[in-house]
């Protein structure tokens, strides 16, 4: 009977593991955000109009921040490690259509996005990708 319930249980975590999709506690793949966001693009967008404050989907709670000065709404999907050696990933909408960066940093093309890194000493960088009209992918290392 023991052995029966631990086989149970195994399943289920299982399941629930992979279940589990772009924005949780674990790295989220850039293509996960991307199909996140097209997939739900009709209902952030209206998300965003309405300011809300948090968007659910199936399997995620997504606390949702607004900057007003720069006109922009951020979504963190996940992070792997913390504080300085923490790198953070998800998806932002600006109402200007145009990668965002703090202005003290410079963005170059990379790709299909936008980088910086910090010269040296240090390992911060930053990379942005649109994935829709007025949304993009975010990664960054503090």
């Amino acid at each position: 009977m023991k052995k029966r319930l631990g086989l149970i249980f195994l399943a289920i975590a299982l399941m629930t593991t992979l279940l589990l999709s772009s924005c949780s506690l674990r790295k989220p793949e850039k293509k996960q955000i991307s199909s996140l966001v097209m997939t739900h693009l009709d209902e952030l967008n209206d998300l965003v109009f309405h300011r809300g404050e948090e968007f659910t989907d199936e399997t995620n709670d997504i606390h949702i921040e607004y900057y007003e000065l720069q006109n922009l709404a951020v979504f963190q999907c996940g992070a792997e490690g913390v504080g300085p050696d923490g790198i953070y990933y998800g998806f932002y909408h600006t109402e200007e259509d145009q990668p965002f960066a703090q202005e003290t940093i410079t963005l170059q093309k990379d790709g299909d996005g936008f980088s910086w890194h910090q010269d040296d000493p240090g390992n911060m960088w930053y990379y942005t990708e649109k994935i829709a009209p007025h949304w993009y992918y975010y990664a960054y290392a503090t």
